[in-house]
């Protein structure tokens, strides 16, 4: 299954900003079919984050201003799960609540241990996934305590309310929300802010777009066409498409690399994602393996084309 579920409320917990878990919220969806969605964000941000939605596919940081020249920011990218959650509501004209509490320096971070390679889940799907890494997840922060009992709150309130309530946040939060829910513990909490300073919207830049998105452009750019037109969409599959298509590249074309050459470049890839206890290989070990294989001006084309999201 691709949630979790504690009475009428269904769970895809999420690793923020990783695209196999926007993929996982709409097979959730098609299952489901929420009268509601819910997300993990505070509702003083509501407006603008759907004003950044309503951008999409254009990319858009909702950056939040904590003052002295310090700033977090909100991603509203189609590889998070949340925004897939909000984009497939306002598709279905259905409601959308922000359930989560704002707390000073508020930002969308994961636990801070190191994500398994969420491709897995295509072989042993969210549920297995989950149970795998629920107990390497710590919320003893005062903050998230508030947070999740405040999410809780929230998430009671709309099971009373609606058949079918379709939850989407980050997976380290669900036991002690589900923990709140079975014993009746939950509270709701203000919003922790000293003042509230208006949020802006920011455009990121194409230098910087790799390290935001925490996804290969080119992957986040096809799995919006996929969404668009309702088309299947795999990771890997892109990914061979990707090297399939850099080898196409004007400069390159007297280069005229064959089957078993790009075979190589594929091979030495999933030997270096191996040896990073990774099923698929990133962007770094995708070029490193192009540079030995194919030669330099290959694997210049390749980052070119990787790096681009129109």
């Amino acid at each position: 299954m691709s949630f979790l579920q504690f009475s009428n409320i269904y769970f895809v917990p999420s690793f923020h900003n990783r695209l196999q878990f926007s993929i996982e919220v709409r097979k959730a969806f098609q299952k489901i079919k929420p009268d509601i969605v819910a997300v993990e964000l505070p509702d003083i941000y509501y407006s603008d984050v759907i004003q950044a939605v309503s951008r999409l596919p254009k990319l858009t940081m909702l950056c939040l201003d904590h003052g002295n020249d310090t700033y977090a920011y909100i991603p509203i990218f189609p590889s998070d799960s949340m925004i897939e959650g909000i984009r497939l509501a306002r598709d279905n004209n259905l409601p959308i609540t922000f359930i989560d509490m704002a707390v000073k320096e508020y930002k969308v971070t994961d636990n801070s241990f190191y994500a398994p390679d969420d491709y897995a889940i295509t072989s042993i799907g969210l549920e297995k996934f989950y149970e795998v890494n629920k107990e390497y997840f710590s919320t003893e922060d005062a903050a998230d305590t508030k947070r999740e009992s405040t999410m809780a709150f929230h998430l009671n309130r709309l099971s009373k309310n609606f058949n079918n309530v379709l939850f989407i946040g980050g997976m380290s939060h669900w036991e002690n929300i589900k923990s709140h829910l079975h014993e009746k513990t939950f509270m709701l909490h203000p919003h922790e802010l000293e003042e509230i300073k208006t949020p802006f919207l920011a455009k990121p830049g194409k230098k910087a777009l790799y390290s935001l998105l925490g996804e290969t452009p080119f992957i986040v750019f096809h799995y919006e066409i996929a969404r668009r037109f309702n088309l299947p969409f795999d990771k890997w599959k892109i990914i061979i498409k990707l090297i399939q298509e850099a080898k196409a590249a004007p400069l390159l074309e007297e280069e005229n690399f064959n089957t078993r050459e790009i075979n190589n470049l594929i091979e030495y890839a999933k030997k270096l994602a191996n040896i990073d206890n990774e099923i698929l290989p990133d962007l770094y070990n995708l070029l490193l393996s192009a540079k030995q294989t194919l030669g330099d001006d290959y694997g210049i084309e390749l980052l070119e084309l990787a790096m681009k999201y129109p």
